[in-house]
């Protein structure tokens, strides 16, 4: 607090030279007149700091003592201040600058996506620009959770997306709509068939008439609740089909692994590339030679400063080193790719599974892979009506 006090107050450092210092300074305290940072390099010299309204009385105890002083430097916001005057078009420069960064802060200036490869960011990244909603956008008027439901009701590809604000960085989160089947409308007249073969084990018919019982073996597309209900009254009568079907299944892959892999060994030779990213310009900032290694990895590093991106790419070398590995851990890792297919399937519940390898090459195995599974067996399939009976 005191510090701050001085220097806002302002002060000067002196060194004073003379044979009376120790008179000089007992006037100075006798006088209630502070003086700190007291330093004596000599018997005959004194350094040492003084406010500004203690100078007047300083010169007057010097008089008296014989003391001759000379000033070394002023400090504070009074010296500050009158240096700034001196310097008028730097300030100004610098205060058109910092205007510049908060008018400047004040708006987006880079749009990411964190999206699953193969969605079609670009078009999304169009769409947003076409509505207002890219570089140059003022940051106070965008609508985050109003821009992530326009994108979900206008691309059918997207299942959920999230959009954040971060400083001037729009940033754009897809998740990705998987493969299902279409929705039929409940008018739509429909009966649930066999979407594979399958042992039944299971059959709960909501709307319509089962056409097969527990224990039955089925095949694909065979129908399981039909919507077509005869009625010697009134005739056939046709209804949206719906129910349960659980079935044991089974499924069965085949895949070529090698009796070998490749370990990536880090050489320890790097070279990196610097750029400065402005909204509408790229500054490199290295202007080596490019890449000369064959095998690499790359590292991207960036710093983000309102609207201006430092990226640092750091390049990596490696060689590949051949490593044998046993049939057993060849079958394994076959297994786990027939699983996560399973999974991607939907398919969790899993009764059996067995593996069968045979012997291609020196280096190379077939590995199938058979499981037994339970499943939702029924998918709709819609009716249709003889042309005599359209209405």
């Amino acid at each position: 607090m005191l510090r701050a006090y001085r220097f806002v107050k302002g002060y000067q450092c002196y060194r004073a030279t003379g044979s009376h210092l120790e008179k000089f300074l007992n006037l100075c305290l006798s006088h209630k007149l502070y003086l700190w940072n007291i330093c004596r390099p000599d018997e005959k010299t004194l350094l040492f700091s003084v406010s500004n309204r203690g100078i007047h009385f300083l010169k007057e105890f010097a008089e008296k003592t014989e003391t001759v002083l000379h000033v070394q430097e002023g400090k504070g916001l009074p010296v500050l201040m009158k240096s700034m005057k001196k310097r008028t078009v730097f300030w100004v420069l610098a205060a058109c600058f910092i205007v510049g960064i908060f008018v400047s802060s004040s708006f987006i200036w880079t749009v990411t996506f964190d999206a699953a490869p193969g969605m079609d960011t670009g078009a999304i990244r169009a769409f947003l620009a076409e509505n207002g909603l890219g570089v140059g956008k003022i940051r106070k008027t965008v609508d985050t959770t109003a821009i992530s439901n326009r994108i979900i009701n206008q691309f059918p590809d997207v299942l959920w997306a999230n959009v954040e604000l971060s400083g001037t960085e729009l940033s754009v989160t897809l998740i990705p709509r998987t493969d299902s089947p279409p929705l039929i409308p409940k008018d739509v007249p429909t009966n649930i068939v066999a979407k594979k073969d399958g042992y039944i084990k299971e059959i709960i018919a909501e709307n319509g008439d089962a056409m097969v019982k527990e224990g039955d073996t089925v095949v694909k597309d065979q129908i399981l609740i039909s919507g077509l209900i005869p009625s010697p009254s009134v005739g056939s009568r046709y209804l949206h089909s719906m129910g349960q079907i659980r079935a044991v299944t089974w499924e069965e892959a085949t895949y070529e692994k090698k009796l070998y892999r490749y370990d990536k060994i880090p050489t320890g030779n790097e070279k990196n590339r610097r750029e400065v990213e402005l909204p509408f310009l790229k500054i490199p900032l290295d202007f080596s030679q490019g890449i000369d290694f064959y095998n690499y990895d790359s590292i991207i590093k960036e710093k983000h400063f309102l609207f201006i991106t430092y990226r640092e790419t750091v390049y990596a070398e490696y060689t590949l080193k051949k490593v044998e590995r046993t049939e057993e851990e060849a079958v394994a890792e076959a297994r786990d790719e027939f699983l996560k297919g399973l999974s991607e399937q939907g398919i969790e519940d899993l009764i059996s599974l067995k593996t069968e390898s045979v012997r291609l090459t020196e280096d190379s195995i077939s590995v199938t892979v058979f499981a037994e599974c339970e499943e939702e067996l029924g998918i709709p399939r819609v009716i249709e009506k003889p042309s005599d009976e359209e209405s």
